[in-house]
């Protein structure tokens, strides 16, 4: 992303705050659906969710942002999509597309993760590729399964 060419963001509402997300990454907006949950699945994953077809993973965004969490006052579901990773957020509000200069983002000190900064008036601007990295929603088991090789070696 080129920090001095203009973006447009959707605005999000999470925890009481507003978040903005790159529109270009927003597949669609739909009311928050029923989700099935997923027996012993990581932290931030609610369930999965069918759009239009498709199952979907349902993410906690606010979980993976770092700010708190309220799961009982999502009314949306905001569909995220990144090459052929997809995934449903749950958010409180949608706002209409706005469109900042990610170089005038100030930097946040809130101990937020995935965020590029903050707008003057005070949305928080999420990185939408890092977020939809596979690094990111996909949980490595690499560092169990080395431990495990470790601990079959030992004995």
């Amino acid at each position: 992303m080129d920090p001095a060419e203009p973006i447009d963001v959707i605005p999000l509402q999470l925890s009481g705050r507003i978040f903005g997300i790159d529109q270009r990454l927003v597949r669609g907006v739909e009311p928050m659906e029923a989700y099935t949950p997923v027996p012993a699945g990581p932290e931030f994953l609610l369930g999965m969710v069918l759009v239009d077809g498709t199952v979907v993973a349902m993410v906690d965004l606010a979980w993976l942002l770092g700010t708190p969490s309220d799961r009982s006052s999502y009314r949306y579901q905001v569909v995220l999509r990144r090459g052929r990773l997809e995934v449903a957020c749950g958010v409180e509000t949608v706002g209409r597309a706005r469109r900042i200069v990610p170089e005038e983002l100030t930097a946040t000190d809130d101990g937020l993760y995935l965020c590029l900064g903050a707008t003057l008036d005070g949305m928080t601007v999420i990185d939408g590729e890092a977020l939809l990295a596979e690094s990111v929603l996909i949980p490595s088991t690499e560092s169990d399964d080395d431990d495990d090789d470790a601990e079959e070696e030992a004995d």
